[in-house]
């Protein structure tokens, strides 16, 4: 699915340019050029990388704790 319609930036993309370490939204805009023309596109990519910060973090807890 498309993000950003001005750029053609895919949800993928996003994900992937995460993976590859663009943790912030300034990140996100500078790797994939986001916002650089409406900007209608920010608002739900900031929510994309919250998700994706929270599932990593959420990913790396041990599934259990010892007594």
């Amino acid at each position: 699915m498309y993000i950003c319609l001005c750029n053609r930036v895919t949800e993928s993309e996003i994900y992937q340019a995460f993976h590859r370490g663009a943790d912030s939204l300034g990140a996100l805009k500078q790797n994939l050029s986001l916002g650089t023309n409406c900007g209608c596109c920010l608002e739900v990519a900031n929510k994309m990388l919250k998700e994706a910060v929270f599932e990593k973090e959420e990913s790396s807890k041990p599934l259990f704790y010892a007594a």
